[in-house]
């Protein structure tokens, strides 16, 4: 399993969890960009997740980098 079909996996999970729709968690993104010291953090919330995963679907590759910039990368993902 590629790390894009395990991301993929977990959102569909949370999508589609009934018990989710109480507690509405969101999704935490590292992101490692070029030419920047630290990673940037990005939160989508739980009611964004299934337009979210379609956008990852389409833009990143199966390591998870950015289709139109190789050098952007999700690192790490995990919901709050």
């Amino acid at each position: 399993m590629t790390r894009k079909e395990k991301f993929l996996r977990d959102i569909d999970r949370r999508i589609m969890n009934t018990t989710d729709l109480v507690t509405k968690p969101s999704l935490r993104l590292e992101i490692k960009m070029p030419d920047l010291p630290r990673h940037e953090v990005i939160i989508n919330p739980y009611e964004n997740l299934l337009e979210k995963r379609g956008y990852y679907a389409r833009a990143y590759d199966d390591d998870l980098s950015l289709i139109a910039n190789l050098d952007i990368k999700i690192t790490n993902w995990r919901f709050c």
